[in-house]
């Protein structure tokens, strides 16, 4: 959970969830309250871990940035299905999130919404040395998706409508796609960390 004042990021929050209960911040976001189970928490992360790094070893090492780029959205395309059972809509701000929208629920248990996807894209690109970034906006809806830096050049990807356009085989209607083009069905929000111009 961030802050931000005029744009600018002022201070990050940072808490565990093990996907029954969420830690919580006093008032003063100085201390925190711990109610998550700290022993679930190592167990999911080793989990986790195992998991990230199984994929990221079936990534050759010696492949150009936009090879990596590619077998990243098409592992997360072919591995992980979009949750239809869980929405924003149904969820109050005293809930729990489900694991479908962070990384755990897109890597080990291969179901998320867009912002699980969108964070899974980002994590496995960090881990092979591509700079990515997460872009909160509306696409019919709340939506998350990513910008990807690709040598110099900056690109939109829409993991998640690309694993929902086509049910026959993997799309690339959002792969590396200007800002000008993404546009066309997407408005990017403002308050996003950052949202690189992709030409």
């Amino acid at each position: 959970y961030y802050f931000h004042v005029d744009g600018v990021v002022a201070r990050y929050c940072l808490f565990y969830t093990d996907g029954k209960v969420t830690d919580e911040f006093n008032d003063d976001f100085r201390s925190l309250k711990v109610k998550t189970n700290r022993s679930t928490i190592r167990s999911m992360k080793a989990k986790l871990d195992r998991r990230v790094e199984k994929i990221v070893s079936s990534i050759p090492v010696q492949a150009k940035a936009s090879e990596k780029e590619r077998l990243i959205h098409d592992y997360i395309v072919d591995n992980v299905a979009y949750d239809t059972s869980v929405s924003l809509d149904n969820i109050s701000a005293q809930d729990t999130l489900p694991h479908s929208f962070d990384l755990y629920g897109a890597v080990c248990e291969g179901k998320a919404v867009c912002e699980g996807f969108a964070k899974m894209f980002q994590y496995l690109c960090g881990r092979v040395g591509i700079q990515a970034t997460v872009v909160q906006g509306d696409a019919n809806g709340a939506h998350m998706w990513n910008a990807v830096r690709i040598g110099k050049a900056w690109y939109h990807v829409d993991v998640t409508w690309d694993d929902n356009y086509s049910v026959i085989s993997r799309s690339y209607k959002f792969y590396n796609v200007a800002t000008k083009e993404l546009k066309k069905t997407h408005k990017i929000i403002k308050s996003s960390l950052y949202v690189p111009d992709c030409r």
